[in-house]
């Protein structure tokens, strides 16, 4: 004897007007910031300085570092960082139902002073301890940090022309 199917309910459709697809839609302009948010989270864990020389040799054979990731580095290295994560946070709260105003100009904002700051750790980043003989210079981490604050002030930038039009 076979059993019965079990009763299937219809799936409801949202009423007119009620849609989320309207609030949630992002983009690609708004994606550039959701990326170069990610990546930026991911660029601290990079070498934003390097120290290279007679010294820096002999502190790789102690099995010390010769660099500092942007954690090590100071504020003006994370700090920019977690602005732009910040940034592709207010870009993706409107997918997730928040209202933010003025989206747009808040990321043009957080973007603005992530490339400022980077330019000041940039400019700030021999420290005033090194040992004779060593030389200290941009990392990997920190290029790649310009580079992320750049695209994202960009997007931002892009996305505020055509805010409200």
């Amino acid at each position: 004897m076979e059993e019965p199917a079990p009763p299937t309910r219809p799936i409801p459709t949202p009423e007119p007007g009620t849609e989320r697809h309207a609030t949630t839609t992002m983009s690609p302009i708004h994606w550039i910031g959701v990326v170069a948010g990610v990546l930026a989270l991911v660029d601290t864990a990079l070498r934003w300085y390097s120290v290279t020389g007679p010294f820096a040799d002999e502190v790789k054979r102690l099995g010390l570092p010769t660099g500092r990731t942007a954690w090590g580095a100071g504020a003006s290295a994370w700090l920019p960082m977690i602005l732009l994560a910040l940034a592709a946070a207010l870009v993706l709260a409107p997918r997730f139902g928040l209202k933010v105003p003025f989206t747009s100009g808040l990321w043009l904002l957080l973007a603005l002073v992530a490339v400022v700051l980077v330019i000041i750790r940039w400019v700030t980043i021999v420290p005033d301890d090194l040992p004779q003989g060593a030389e200290a210079g941009p990392g990997f981490g920190l290029y790649v940090g310009f580079a992320l604050a750049v695209v994202s002030l960009v997007g931002a930038l892009l996305a505020f022309r055509t805010w409200k039009r």
